[in-house]
């Protein structure tokens, strides 16, 4: 097996993990999640950051899009499960496509 299929299925079963985790939730129904690791550079200053995005499902009768609290452990798991992610780079919708992360931010 060479590097670059052990750093694959590393990338892989890290996904399947956080996605288990975010399903484990009391108020999710289903979730989707996608990372996108960018290529490694010789200079942390060339580095793109990693960036994820999360699509969740709630249950019937949940109010996980409204409870800012469950998003705000949502994103944390997050940050802290990929290193190198940068809350900045956090985008968690639900099946809607409405935007749950934005805290009252400006979007560009």
């Amino acid at each position: 097996m060479t590097d670059f299929e052990r750093n694959v299925n590393f990338q892989r079963a890290q996904q399947r993990m956080i996605t288990e985790h975010i399903k484990a939730i009391d108020d999710v129904d289903d979730a989707k999640l996608y990372i996108a690791w960018p290529k490694k550079e010789l200079f942390l200053s060339d580095q793109e950051p990693v960036a994820v995005s999360v699509i969740i499902t709630p249950k019937p009768g949940s109010n996980i899009t409204k409870n800012r609290k469950q998003i705000e452990g949502i994103q944390r798991t997050l940050k802290y499960a990929i290193e190198g992610l940068q809350d900045e780079n956090i985008i968690i919708l639900d099946n809607n496509a409405v935007l749950l992360n934005n805290f009252g931010k400006i979007m560009e």
